[in-house]
Formats: C-alpha cells, sequence, structure tokens
C-alpha cells in the first residue's frame, strides 16, 4: 500500500511572525469583523492526551512514544471599514487575517509501522482577504454578503489547491426594540471540513448592562458591562479549519489533508486600556477536539488517520481596537 510522503516544515518563526504583522485585517469571525478594527492575539492549548494508533491500511501500529498533542497559535489582523450613501445604508469592510500555527502530534514523518514515534512539530499558515458589504435596506432590514479568498497550507510547494474562498450571504432583521435576528448559509472550515452551513445571527440587549450575541453555530457569547471600560463575558467557540499540505500534484485526490476542529467554553474579559484600545483575556476549556490527517492513498480513495485527543485547557491574550 503507498504511503504519500509529507515533508515537515520547520520555517523560522523569528522570521514570519513579523511580516505577518505587517498584514491588516478584519477578525475571522463574522460577529468580531463588525467590531474589531485591529487585534493581535496569542492561543496556546494544554496537553490533550490520545491513545490513537497510526495504523495504515490494517499494519502494525507504530509505538508512540509521546501522544500528547498541543497546539499554539498567533494572529494578527485588521481593516477598514467605510460608508457610502446618500442616507448613510451601505457599509463595506476591507480586511486580512493572517495565522501561525504550531501543532504538536503524533505524527509518524516517514515512520515504519511497529517502530517507536516521537511528538513532531506541525507548522500550518492561513492568509485572507475579507470583504463584507452590508447594505441596509429598510429600517428593519439588513442584506449581507461575505466573501473570504485565502490560503491555507503548510508553506511547502504552494500550489492552486491550497487556496480556498469561504463566505457568507444573511439578512437581518430587527424584532424589537433590543432584538435582531438574521438568518444565512455559509461555506466555511469551521467544522474542520469545508462545507456549506445554515447560520443563524442573535443580537439582544437587556438595558444598558446585558448583551447577548451570538453567530451561530460558530460563536455565542453573553455580555455583562459593569463598568465603563471593563466588559465581562461567557463565550462558546467552534473553530476549525483545513489545510492543504504538501505539493497536490505528486498526491492522490484529497491525500495531504490536515482537518481540525475545537469546541471550547470560558469566560472572557475585555478590559480598556487606553482610547478604544483593550486588553482581551480568554480562558476554559475545550469540549469537543478533532484532529484528522488524510495522508495516504487506498486505491482509488483515501485513508484518514483521525485523532480525539483528550479536552485541554487554554487561554488566549490580545490587543483589540474596536470600531
Amino acid at each position: 500500500m503507498p504511503i504519500v510522503s509529507l515533508r515537515v516544515v520547520r520555517p523560522s518563526w523569528i522570521r514570519v511572525l513579523p511580516a505577518l504583522a505587517g498584514l491588516l485585517s478584519i477578525a475571522a469571525t463574522p460577529a468580531y469583523a463588525q467590531r474589531e478594527q485591529w487585534a493581535v492575539r496569542y492561543e496556546g492549548f494544554g496537553r490533550g492526551g490520545t491513545t490513537t494508533p497510526w495504523t495504515p491500511g490494517g499494519a502494525p501500529s507504530a509505538v508512540m512514544l509521546d501522544s500528547g498533542i498541543t497546539a499554539q497559535q498567533v494572529t494578527v489582523q485588521g481593516g477598514l471599514r467605510r460608508v457610502y450613501g446618500k442616507d448613510q445604508n451601505l457599509m463595506v469592510l476591507h480586511g486580512f487575517v493572517a495565522r501561525a500555527a504550531r501543532l504538536g502530534l503524533p505524527w509518524p514523518q516517514g515512520a515504519v509501522p511497529g517502530s517507536s514515534v516521537a511528538r513532531q512539530p506541525l507548522d500550518l499558515y492561513a492568509l485572507q482577504y475579507d470583504f463584507w458589504w452590508l447594505n441596509t435596506v429598510s429600517d428593519v432590514t439588513t442584506l449581507g454578503v461575505i466573501a473570504r479568498p485565502g490560503l491555507f497550507t503548510d508553506g511547502r510547494d504552494i500550489g492552486l489547491d491550497h487556496f480556498r474562498l469561504e463566505g457568507a450571504v444573511f439578512v437581518d432583521r430587527v424584532v424589537g426594540d433590543n432584538t435582531t435576528l438574521g438568518f444565512g448559509l455559509a461555506y466555511g472550515s469551521n467544522f474542520g471540513v469545508a462545507i456549506p452551513v445554515p447560520v443563524l445571527h442573535v443580537v439582544h440587549r437587556r438595558g444598558t448592562k446585558v448583551l447577548i450575541d451570538g453567530f451561530l453555530p460558530q460563536r455565542l457569547t453573553a455580555w455583562w458591562f459593569p463598568r465603563k471600560g471593563l466588559d465581562v463575558g461567557l463565550e462558546a467557540q467552534l473553530f476549525g479549519a483545513q489545510y492543504r499540505l504538501g505539493d497536490p500534484a505528486s498526491q492522490p485526490r484529497r491525500a495531504g489533508q490536515f482537518q481540525f476542529a475545537n469546541g471550547t467554553v470560558g469566560p472572557v474579559l475585555r478590559w480598556n486600556l487606553f482610547g478604544k484600545t483593550y486588553l482581551n483575556v480568554e480562558a476554559g476549556t475545550t469540549v469537543v477536539r478533532r484532529f484528522n490527517f488524510a495522508r495516504f492513498a487506498t486505491g482509488p480513495g483515501e485513508a484518514v488517520l483521525g485523532y480525539a485527543p483528550g479536552n485541554a485547557p487554554y487561554v488566549k491574550l490580545g490587543l483589540v481596537s474596536l470600531y
């Protein structure tokens, strides 16, 4: 059974991250994009244990020396918002988002079944251009279109298969003095694989102290504003991506894919430092974790290695500037 050889890329983060920091973007999630002008974030996930063996086609399992899974990610984003029309009813946003992630996986590069395998790092990169078109067509209705062409890669042998277009269309409608509901269809990879998903957008205010804000099934946040300059929230979020690895021309169809999805729950703290700039702190635990590797072919199809690591704590630290 042929195994597709994938080369591991380990470029220097000292060189990569300053280059990413020069890019501007809006945030990666629709709800954030309406509020954040720029942001820099670091995310770290604790070790999640897994006992998943490496078993290509029923061959003897590799013996993993270190079965823990770790993950870190840096995100830099920024954007430009413009309002048009005599009645200021059209809002257009342009931006980019840049990510660099390092995963520690029991990924046996070139290993022989039955041999010992140590945990190996995998570096992944995403660059996206974000375009938002939001048109208020009446006092209660807004139409939205989002387009996100992007690059999802390990940085090696980049080809057309490393690029993907994601996006969404939706309609928001004011249904009460304090509530807005929206419905639409999104195409993205938050479930770990690029698929179309129906979405529900909800914004509800309770006076000046409470805000419920969600873009389901991706994110739901309940905010409490105890005093000026301090925002406290509780957030449930689903975040994932699908990356193309290596040279697509040298691999069978859909082989060389890495897919992951994390479901998290935890508190959020946003503290005003100066002007419109905030320190953003998030912490909590994962409640769902899935990692899939499509690495080798079995005749006309492909074999997928799936990891289901145990849940782990996470922390996200960032500086954000709100519109």
